[in-house]
Parts: C-alpha cells; sequence; structure tokens
C-alpha cells in the first residue's frame, strides 16, 4: 500500500533527524524528580496533571495537594540527599506497574537553611541531592522502570549560570553539583547514543537552562518548556523570560566559570 510506504519513509526519515520521541500527554507515564520543592517543578506537574491530563510519578520530599488527581498523580516520598531514600522510592514506584516513557530530573536542590558549622555535611548533602542520587535514579529509571521497546526521553533541568552571586541565594556545592551534572548528562547522552546504535533503544536526552529566579514568571517558562518537548527537542536549550536564548554554549561556558571561581573563593 502506497500509505504504508509512505508512512515507512516518513519513520526512517524521524529516524535520522531525530525526532521519534515527543511528549505525548495521552501515552506517556512522567517520572518528576523533585516535583513539589521548586516553583517551576510545582508549576510544571500542576500543568501537567491539570491540563494536559498526562500520568505523573513525583520524587520528593512533601507533597502539594494542589497536584491531586486521581489516576493521574502519583506522590512517592524521596529525600534526595538519601541514597536509601531513593532506591525505596524506585521500589515504591516499581509496585505501580508502570512503563514509564519520560524522566524529568527538576532536583535543584538548595538546601534553603544550611549554615556553616557543618560545611562538610553541606557539601555532601548538596552534591548528594543534585548530582550523586541523580545518576542513580537515572540508572534506576533505565534499568528498572521503562519498557525495552519505549521510546524515552531523559530530561535534565538546572539553572541559568548567574556570576553575580549577590543575585542569587546559592551556594558553591551547587554551582559545583551542576557543573557535575551537565558533565554527567554529556556522558550519558553519547552512551545512550550508542547503545541505541548497538541495541536498538531509542533514547532522547535534552537539557534546559531556566532562570535562577523565576517565581514572577514561572508559568510562561513553564508552558515554553512544554511546547519544547511537545516538539521533541533534544541537545540543549536554553529558557530565558519565557523564551529561548540564541546563545546556549555561551551559557554553559558561563556557568563553568562560575563554579571555578567559586572553587578559588572555597
Amino acid at each position: 500500500m502506497l500509505t504504508e510506504y509512505i508512512y515507512d519513509q516518513l519513520s526512517n526519515i524521524y529516524n535520522v533527524v531525530g525526532v521519534t520521541k515527543r511528549f505525548d500527554p495521552i501515552q506517556d507515564v512522567i517520572l518528576v524528580l523533585g516535583g513539589s520543592t521548586t516553583s517551576f517543578g510545582q508549576k510544571l506537574c500542576q500543568i501537567l496533571v491539570h491540563k494536559y491530563k498526562a500520568k505523573i510519578v513525583n520524587f520528593d520530599r512533601y507533597d502539594d495537594p494542589n497536584f491531586r488527581c486521581p489516576g493521574l498523580y502519583h506522590f512517592i516520598r524521596c529525600d534526595f540527599t538519601s541514597r536509601k531514600s531513593v532506591h525505596n522510592a524506585f521500589s515504591q514506584a516499581k509496585l505501580l506497574g508502570f512503563s514509564f516513557t519520560m524522566l524529568i530530573n527538576n532536583v535543584n536542590e538548595l538546601l534553603e537553611g544550611i549554615s556553616d558549622q557543618n560545611p562538610l555535611k553541606n557539601c555532601r548533602d548538596m552534591i548528594n541531592a543534585n548530582l550523586i542520587n541523580v545518576m542513580i535514579s537515572t540508572k534506576n529509571f533505565i534499568t528498572q522502570l521503562v519498557n525495552v521497546d519505549d521510546d524515552i526521553y531523559i530530561i535534565n533541568i538546572t539553572t541559568q549560570p548567574n556570576l553575580n552571586q549577590d543575585q542569587c541565594n546559592r551556594s558553591t556545592y551547587y554551582d559545583l553539583a551542576h557543573s557535575g551534572l551537565i558533565q554527567f548528562h554529556d556522558g550519558m547522552s553519547s552512551e545512550l547514543r550508542l547503545n541505541e546504535i548497538n541495541h536498538g533503544k531509542k533514547y532522547k536526552p535534552l537539557l534546559i537552562y531556566i532562570p535562577s529566579k523565576r517565581d514572577e514568571r514561572v508559568e510562561k517558562i513553564v508552558n515554553n518548556f512544554i511546547e519544547l518537548i511537545l516538539e521533541g527537542r533534544e541537545g540543549v536549550e536554553y529558557l530565558y523570560n519565557g523564551i529561548m536564548s540564541y546563545s546556549t554554549i555561551v551559557q554553559i561556558v558561563r556557568h563553568y566559570i562560575n563554579a571555578y571561581c567559586h572553587c578559588g573563593q572555597w
């Protein structure tokens, strides 16, 4: 049949140009890491559940009653500073019986209220939450929660680089952890691409930069983010004031400069 031939040819083109996986609100099951403790995560879960009727499982320290929607939203308590808590959360997620197709890492854990009385503990908690346990979560997601026949979308969200720390209340440890997250994302992207070539599994990685200060415009930023995943974007995207930045490479370089400057001060 001509239609089948056209469909097969278009599918081959999509495989080449990398638009195979897009956010499908009806079909996708999304695991959100850190959907309750940041304004971006809160608005993201709220819009995905109530506007798009998407099925969400949220790992975080506490729940938000605004997300609750029977059959669509599930909350599992998870403290990302604790490896045991992360493993327990995945054990509970497996019991739900879902075939997950999307992972959105929005941990961005600033651990507000930390003091200088125990800097080693602060450093350990920050790096565990924002880097180590995100890496563990990504591995557990791929090995425990996904169906081998499904296309998978893996999205890491980090914050806009900011060289003026007087305007941004975040710590040295946070910048170090998220510099590590960027390196992890790059390595993961290469590894998953190789896995796809060798085993036919299709993964689409996406790294998103969002502004550090975003409370007043968070809904616009979230809606722009959802537009990106509806289009099936991959690679690196940078959101600023709800629009796309033209220079993602410059922002990545600034992020590393920021982290290294902090290392010198530390």
